[in-house]
């Protein structure tokens, strides 16, 4: 079965087959490829008056159709992201307390408060449930970025440069 011009398909060998060509962004000229260019033009590269025009560069990206905010060879997404407080659901830190004669507990060990403040350590002789300063437990973190990735297996992408000239439908 022939393949339409600008078909774009994944391809797992080495070496790719004639009359197509990686989806590498690779510059092409006009006059050679007119047919593909009739039906990509600039999309991916280049401009009116050019006289070369870019493939698409699927390399280390994933194809997705095109709609709800996704243009036609428009790129998208982040190698890399960064979480900030505010990408973080709500939640609260544990801190560990005891209702036990808290002098013979050890402190920093188990994170328990001392029953003095001679270590200073905070200490509250007052019976009943006080709220802590919220400075009391510093936040945690870099902010570094990190791979945000689903799990994947790399294969190429090729275009068919040439084949059956796609009717419109």
């Amino acid at each position: 079965m022939e393949s339409f011009v600008g078909e774009i398909h994944p391809f797992a060998g080495e070496r790719v087959p004639e009359g197509w060509h990686l989806c590498d962004g690779t510059e092409l000229p006009v006059s050679k490829y007119e047919a593909l260019f009739s039906l990509i033009g600039f999309t991916y590269g280049g401009s009116a008056g050019d006289t070369m025009f870019r493939l698409p560069d699927l390399r280390s990206r994933i194809p997705l159709g095109e709609g709800a905010g996704y243009n036609l060879g428009r790129p998208g997404g982040e190698e890399a992201v960064a979480l900030t407080v505010s990408n973080l659901p709500k939640h609260r830190h544990a801190v560990a307390c005891s209702t036990s004669n808290a002098a013979n507990l050890p402190d920093a060990a188990t994170g328990l408060w001392s029953a003095s403040d001679t270590k200073g350590f905070l200490y509250n002789s007052t019976p009943g449930k006080i709220e802590m300063n919220n400075e009391s437990i510093q936040p945690e973190g870099k902010g570094e970025k990190h791979e945000n990735r689903i799990p994947m297996f790399a294969v190429s992408f090729i275009i068919a440069l040439q084949g059956i000239f796609p009717s419109r439908g």
